[in-house]
């Protein structure tokens, strides 16, 4: 069996293959959640592999380490069959890398546009011929409330795990919610249409723990 391991700004992803079925699957919130490495033992570890944009030297990912000494780091080099456009590879966080690389699997010879709705929304196209280009980066939706309410003195924080808001927001609350999900939505909607203009034919893919609610 593989362990494949994700760190991320917000949440630990671990899940376990054999082949292509998933055997166990598990997202922690880092500030929230809890994890324990206990729920790996049971598993036939033969194969693992941690990557992230997220802090490697998390409590978890020692005991991870601790408990599966072969773990490999992901290293951008490993990727061989996606060439640059895009001007600073070196920077290229590997959550974006590997969302084009998961999309020429999916659909080879083909453009793609991904959009990745996570800590950050970002935006990233790779075209027919596996050349990446780049695309954007902005805050996520919990990123952006949380600016609101620490760079003002009274907008409260909310929660943009409720999926309620409406183009009209008929309170402070109510508001802030139409503000973060109607912009982020016309964002992404804006984009996309660019992207068709431009290219035409294109798959879009959405992805990342807040896609659900676009």
């Amino acid at each position: 069996m593989n362990l494949i391991v994700e760190i991320g700004n917000t949440r630990l992803k671990v899940l376990v293959f054999e082949k292509d079925a998933i055997r166990f699957e598990k997202k922690i919130a880092l500030d929230t959640g809890d994890f324990s490495i206990d729920s790996l033992k049971s598993f036939d570890i033969k194969k693992a592999i941690l990557s992230g944009s997220g802090d490697l030297e998390h409590k978890w990912i020692s005991e991870i380490k601790t408990q599966f000494p072969f773990i490999k780091l992901f290293e951008k080099s490993t990727i061989k069959s996606i060439q640059y456009k895009y001007q600073t590879p070196n920077t290229l966080g590997n959550d974006r890398l590997l969302n084009a690389f998961a999309a020429i699997k999916l659909f080879p010879n083909q453009s793609n546009l991904i959009i990745d709705c996570g800590s950050c929304l970002t935006f990233s196209f790779i075209d027919s011929e596996n050349v990446f280009w780049g695309g954007s980066i902005s805050p996520g939706l919990n990123m952006r409330a949380i600016s609101m309410h620490e760079y003002t003195q009274k907008l409260p924080f909310v929660d943009t795990k409720a999926d309620f808001f409406s183009m009209i927001g008929l309170n402070t609350e109510e508001s802030i919610k139409s503000g973060l999900y109607i912009g982020m939505e016309a964002e992404i909607e804006f984009r996309i249409t660019w992207f068709l203009e431009k290219f035409k034919k294109i798959n879009i893919i959405l992805t990342g723990g807040d896609a659900h609610f676009f």
